[in-house]
């Protein structure tokens, strides 16, 4: 499976986000069978755009 269909799953998952009448927080962290860990975080919310700001400022490396 290329990385354009998994991509298209991603969009699977985000339209149905979208039917959400709740805020929402949850992760899922999973080992990759190449040993790569892999974090998938769903937030929604008031406090969405905050949380994508630190977790930018983590990937850049400045201090949250």
């Amino acid at each position: 499976m290329g990385l354009l269909t998994e991509l298209a799953q991603v969009k699977a998952v985000a339209d149905a986000v979208e039917l959400l009448d709740v805020d929402a927080l949850d992760f899922e962290h999973l080992e990759l069978n190449n040993g790569r860990d892999f974090l998938l975080a769903l937030v929604t919310g008031p406090q969405a755009e905050r949380l994508a700001e630190l977790l930018e400022r983590l990937r850049s490396g400045q201090e949250a």
